[in-house]
């Protein structure tokens, strides 16, 4: 009976140790959980940073690539810049000439606009920075098409006025706002290479350009309209001396190769009578030949006109303009 006693009471002391430990057996579980918890936890989130930082670093760079190609394409265009000296060197069609240049820059553009629509996702900087690069690409390139348009237009002399360039004036001034929002919303640093302030100049460049163009074309359209009159009067005179059947007289206004092939009585035996004469058209081919169509109405001895047209061939010898030739049309 004792020996039944002593086990019940060592039974009961091993249940009280059982029901003891077991609190502090959950207790370590639900530590040890918690701690791989955290640890997960901070992996992910270590994870995620790593990738997006990544992401960034590369968008970033990207970026910065592409826009040093803007950065290159621009100075080599600023830089063909420096040797036109006249409206007409913009569009000559030289190796290495501006014409080229700008091709290539425009070129250049379209190429990093097109690589920019897939970095959208870039954060860095913000959103600010990525719109305003775009906003910027847009406005360059719009300028870069509106001086070509003006280039062509000059060169096929549709640009009457300085005022026709306003729209280049203003596209200019647009993208040199678009550049300084650029480089203000920038926090980053992206933009490490700054384009030569020669871009922003050039449309007062090209516009003092125009300016001395289109005086120019205006002395040089004055010159030739006083020598087309100068070569009209002349027709004009020797028209008065072939009405008049004065052979002498003719001769004053030939060349002395026409001279030299005018035969007064074939020209004027049965000649009839010259009732006008008007200049119907004029060309100056150089500084030294004009051609004039003449019309000139005559009356035959029935009361008729009849109209005869003639290409009077102008040369300038020694200062004035002759008849070198004055041949039926």
């Amino acid at each position: 009976m004792e020996d039944g006693l002593n086990r019940e009471i060592i039974e009961q002391k091993a249940e009280a140790i059982r029901r003891a430990s077991k609190p502090k057996t959950m207790g370590v579980l639900i530590v040890i959980f918690v701690c791989i918890l955290i640890v997960m936890v901070g992996s992910l989130a270590s994870y995620y940073y790593y990738t997006f930082q990544k992401q960034g670093t590369t968008s970033e760079q990207n970026i910065r690539n592409s826009w040093n190609d803007v950065v290159v394409a621009t100075v080599e265009l600023t830089n063909s810049f420096t040797s036109v000296t006249t409206f007409s060197d913009l569009s000559t069609d030289t190796s290495g000439g501006f014409k080229g240049k700008l091709s290539s820059a425009s070129r250049a553009l379209r190429d990093v606009v097109y690589d920019f629509q897939g970095e959208n996702s870039y954060v860095f900087s913000g959103h600010s920075f990525v719109n305003r690069l775009n906003s910027f690409l847009d406005d360059y390139l719009a300028y870069l098409r509106e001086l070509q348009k003006v280039i062509d237009n000059g060169a096929s002399g549709m640009i009457k006025d300085i005022a026709d360039i306003d729209e280049l004036m203003k596209l200019s001034k647009k993208m040199n706002e678009s550049y300084d929002n650029l480089l203000i919303s920038d926090k980053n640093g992206v933009v490490q290479a700054n384009l030569p302030r020669e871009l922003f100049e050039m449309s007062d460049s090209v516009k003092i350009l125009i300016e001395a163009d289109l005086l120019n074309r205006k002395e040089t359209e004055e010159a030739d309209k006083a020598a087309i009159d100068a070569a009209v009067a002349v027709v004009t005179k020797f028209v008065q001396a072939y009405s008049d059947k004065d052979a002498e007289a003719m001769k004053i206004y030939l060349t002395s190769q026409a001279e030299s092939e005018f035969k007064p009585a074939q020209v004027l035996d049965n000649a009839l009578e010259i009732k006008n004469f008007k200049a119907i058209d004029t060309r100056k081919l150089n500084e030294t030949k004009i051609e004039i169509d003449g019309q000139i109405d005559k009356e035959t001895p029935d009361s008729k006109t009849i109209t005869e047209k003639r290409l009077f061939a102008m040369l300038k010898v020694d200062g004035k303009w002759l008849i070198d030739s004055w041949d039926i049309m």
